[in-house]
């Protein structure tokens, strides 16, 4: 793993990383989290303004990737997040803890990494899984109330697709 870093990483995004007032690790937990929450190279921009967004606003990030690396650590992920997911009292708990986890939660991809350093510029505080499109997508909220619609709409389909 520490190869293939060695050949994604750029010298320039040294730099670029010091320019957003980053280091290069913290670059790495965001590209981490960003290569997790998106399987879609076209939105992980907007991924990682969400992210930025949060963590200037001191909103906690929330990222149930997150939830999901606390479950398989302590072996207890059998594919679905519950609440006791969520609550868990943990560093990596990002719905809890306020600002970056501790380290990545998986190895980054050049996309991820690219979208850590260069994030859209949006107002985007949430976004919510496209079940609409069922491709991986995201759609994306400036506003709680959005999200809320936009969330209530993903876990009505949630609950039908554990019902068939």
């Amino acid at each position: 793993m520490v190869q293939q870093f060695k050949s994604v990483w750029q010298t320039e995004w040294d730099g670029l990383a010091q320019k957003m007032g980053r280091t290069k690790r913290e670059i790495i937990i965001i590209a981490s989290l960003i290569e997790n929450e998106s399987k879609i190279d076209a939105e992980r921009g907007l991924v990682a303004s969400v992210i930025y967004n949060r963590l200037e606003s001191k909103i906690p990030l929330g990222i149930d990737a997150t939830n999901v690396y606390i479950a398989k650590l302590l072996g207890r992920w059998d594919g679905i997040i519950h609440k006791s997911d969520l609550e868990v009292n943990h560093p990596y708990n990002t719905r809890k803890v306020l600002g970056l986890p501790p380290g990545p939660i998986s190895s980054p991809s050049k996309t991820a990494i690219e979208a850590a350093l260069n994030p859209e510029q949006t107002e985007n505080l949430y976004y919510v899984l496209n079940v609409e499109a069922n491709d991986g997508s995201h759609h994306f909220y400036p506003s709680a109330t959005e999200f809320s619609k936009g969330k209530a709409d993903y876990q009505k389909w949630l609950a039908n697709q554990r019902r068939n």
